[in-house]
């Protein structure tokens, strides 16, 4: 049951770092841009009413959730 060593990996494909790196760039702003987008497509929760406290703006409280999610951050930052 132990770990081999001298046992080689035969990768099939080589990576192509330049393209890695871009990805890995502009991964947030992607994100952002997609999780946007359907997010816009979907209808609001609720209706605001006359009376009360404004309610926040729902789509922006879901892409922030969405971030803090995919970044494992807690509440407090």
């Amino acid at each position: 049951m132990g770990c081999n060593k001298d046992k080689k990996v035969d990768r099939k494909f080589k990576t192509n770092w330049k393209i890695y790196n871009l990805a890995m760039k502009n991964e947030d702003e992607w994100f952002i841009q997609n999780a946007k987008k359907i997010i816009d497509r979907m209808p609001e929760p609720w209706e605001i009413s006359k009376r009360g406290r404004p309610p926040h703006p729902p789509k922006s409280l879901v892409l922030a959730l969405l971030l803090k999610s995919k970044h494992q951050k807690t509440y407090r930052g």
